[in-house]
């Protein structure tokens, strides 16, 4: 089952590209109306399929789950998706956002559940499974369950909980803490404590706050017990906090446009005693 879902999305895609005719783009102007209706026509097949095929291949452990695969050329124009949750992680060297949509399929009330990593990363797109339709009390089991697992043994959904959350979908805030609270039991989250200290005390600065947990892991501090309920409390508050938000989408656009050097040369500068780390990286 895993290599079927795994391969799918590939010969789907392979599927979809042969559907378009080579020479669409030599034919008169005339055609192009033409080629368009069927073109979307093809899209709305192509999602079907998928559709069909997530919902044969759903898990047990929550019947509207499957195992993810990709299919970044499946995924449906951005006005036909809608998200549903969206964190960030900030990382220096790559800002990590992730987010995930109910994708519409047409002539259905049914959703595709999608996770998307847009551009400027590397973007991929993962289909986890199905949604039975857009309201959010039905979708809500469902995106439950996905966080609870955290995604699948070979694909999670984080390895660590995001450094912010944004403020959109349709879900009401408390489901939204609920989800990630599953996400820090089932990532088995330590030393949020001294992550939430960081938070506080390098909040005008997120290039700080990385430079002092690089310095922790270069220097074998371990982590504590696992998160408690009132860390991950404290822990919520400051990531989702709009001030921690708009300073972290600022260090962010920073990082987009800087060169690695100059990333590497100030993270160098901060940890101070530990420079022989970024040698290389400003090469």
């Amino acid at each position: 089952m895993q290599v079927e879902s795994a391969h799918f999305g590939t010969r789907l895609a392979t599927a979809y590209n042969a559907m378009t005719p080579p020479s669409k783009s030599h034919r008169g102007i005339e055609k192009i109306e033409d080629w368009r209706l069927r073109d979307q026509k093809d899209a709305s097949m192509i999602l079907a399929t998928v559709l069909h095929h997530v919902k044969r291949t759903s898990q047990p452990s929550y019947g509207h789950l499957c195992q993810p695969f990709e299919a970044a050329e499946l995924v449906p124009a951005s006005d036909a998706a809608t998200i549903l949750v969206e964190w960030r992680c900030f990382n220096p060297f790559g800002p990590s956002r992730n987010a995930l949509f109910e994708a519409a399929v047409p002539d259905s009330y049914e959703r595709l559940l999608i996770q998307r990593t847009p551009p400027p990363q590397v973007s991929s797109t993962r289909v986890w499974g199905w949604l039975p339709s857009s309201d959010p009390r039905d979708m809500r089991p469902v995106v439950a369950a996905l966080f609870r697992a955290n995604g699948s043994q070979e694909r999670p959904l984080m390895n660590h909980l995001p450094t912010h959350i944004e403020p959109v979908g349709p879900f009401p805030a408390e489901d939204v803490k609920e989800f990630f609270w599953d996400a820090a039991q089932a990532t088995r989250t330590r030393g949020l404590a001294r992550t939430c200290d960081y938070m506080e005390w390098f909040k005008e600065n997120p290039f700080e706050r990385v430079a002092a947990e690089l310095r922790d892991a270069l220097d074998g501090r371990k982590a504590p017990a696992p998160a408690t309920r009132t860390e991950f409390e404290r822990w919520w508050s400051l990531a989702t906090d709009a001030g921690h938000i708009a300073t972290e989408k600022r260090a962010i656009e920073e990082t987009l446009r800087a060169q690695p050097g100059e990333i590497a040369n100030f993270l160098r500068e901060a940890l101070g005693s530990r420079p022989e780390v970024f040698l290389t990286i400003s090469r």
